[in-house]
């Protein structure tokens, strides 16, 4: 089994943008045009913030830079670091 890298942690972001455009849309107000939003797939512009352990599990913190710290993912992966149990997109 594979660890799971920053980079492809990157593009399971992208992808999970790409399948909740309204819901991260919606995390602004007023809400992202489309043009803002595409800037969500882009895994360049994701940058990992933080790494650390959570109750056993490993936690990394991601910043959109094109929005200026108000748009972050987190994803949490099992203690071998091989399977993401949980992405979550938020906005502030």
């Amino acid at each position: 089994m594979n660890k799971q890298s920053s980079d492809k942690l990157k593009e399971e972001i992208t992808k999970y943008c790409r399948k909740n455009e309204i819901y991260v849309r919606k995390e602004f107000i007023p809400p992202l045009t489309y043009s803002q939003f595409e800037k969500t797939m882009v895994i360049k512009n994701w940058k990992r913030m933080s790494k650390c352990k959570v109750e056993g599990n490993i936690e990394r913190c991601f910043d959109c830079f094109p929005f200026d710290d108000q748009l972050r993912a987190t994803v949490i992966t099992d203690p071998t670091d091989t399977n993401i149990l949980s992405l979550t997109v938020q906005g502030e």
